[in-house]
């Protein structure tokens, strides 16, 4: 006799349980990248802009996350995500941008940046608000 193939349903968290480490420079700098970003492309309802958001990008592996300071999304529909999984939406993030700092950095010039290349995302922008490096 066969035993049964139990399926399980795998979670997606929609936070990572840290609070957000920010200086009121770089939290300021996400809110208003976002905030003009969502102008920008307002009358569009295939561009989608977020922050701050979790973004799995393999199936099955909730541990594969990353959680880009802003993502630009063209071609995928504007309504509000609790995170963003890359086979869902059926890409990756077209524009991501990272609010670096000097803790950050090393991570933001390798990791991610290799990552977000093999994921696709066409453009991927560092900026340092406080000039540190």
């Amino acid at each position: 006799m066969i035993a049964p193939t139990i399926q399980t349903k795998i979670e997606y968290p929609d936070s990572d349980g840290k609070p957000m480490g920010e200086t009121d420079i770089h939290i300021s700098q996400l809110i208003d990248l976002i905030f003009m970003l969502r102008a920008f492309f307002r009358a569009d309802p295939s561009t989608y802009v977020a922050g701050n958001m979790l973004m799995y990008f393999v199936e099955g592996e909730s541990a594969e996350v990353v959680a880009p300071d802003v993502l630009v999304v063209k071609g995928v529909k504007k309504y509000p995500r609790r995170s963003y999984k890359v086979w869902e939406e059926g890409k990756a993030p077209d524009v991501v941008f990272e609010i670096t700092s000097k803790s950050t950095r090393r991570e933001d010039l390798s990791s991610k940046r290799m990552l977000y290349e093999e994921l696709g995302v066409q453009e991927y922008f560092l900026f340092d608000p406080l000039g540190e490096y």
